[in-house]
């Protein structure tokens, strides 16, 4: 009489997988979300910024205030308003924005902290009709 036991006397064609093909491949990490940024328009300038109130120091920040007020809604305005007179489209890139507005223009920005960049966001401008100094393609982004 023989008895047979164990599981090998049946189908060896099922062979595990070896571990290394078993492990999931990890999912790829998503990408970083866009770093922050905000519309360069007054307040945006590192000068001016905390100074608190008094009699000193309220006049002080009115005056980079309105510096900013120049800058973003009138120099930068008037500028952007001539181009797209000129040339039928606003700037159609970051670099042109900088060199056919900010330096043909001969436009100082004001100073920001230096952990951050002024942006210019082409696609926001193509997108508009016309220039809004209060809504502008042009952002101060926190460098990461």
């Amino acid at each position: 009489m023989a008895i047979i036991s164990g599981c090998s006397g049946g189908n060896d064609n099922a062979t595990p997988e070896p571990p290394e093909a078993a492990a999931v491949s990890p999912t790829p990490a998503p990408p970083p979300p866009p770093p922050p940024r905000q519309p360069a328009v007054v307040g945006v300038g590192r000068e001016g910024r905390d100074y608190g109130s008094g009699p000193i120091s309220t006049p002080v920040a009115a005056y980079f205030s309105t510096r900013q007020r120049l800058v973003f809604d009138v120099e930068i305005a008037s500028a952007m308003k001539l181009y797209k007179a000129i040339n039928g489209h606003f700037p159609q890139s970051h670099e042109e924005f900088m060199e056919k507005i900010i330096r043909a223009n001969r436009i100082q920005l004001p100073a920001i902290p230096s952990n951050e960049r002024y942006v210019y966001d082409a696609a926001k401008a193509a997108a508009t009709s016309s220039y809004d100094p209060k809504d502008p393609p042009l952002f101060v982004e926190v460098i990461q």
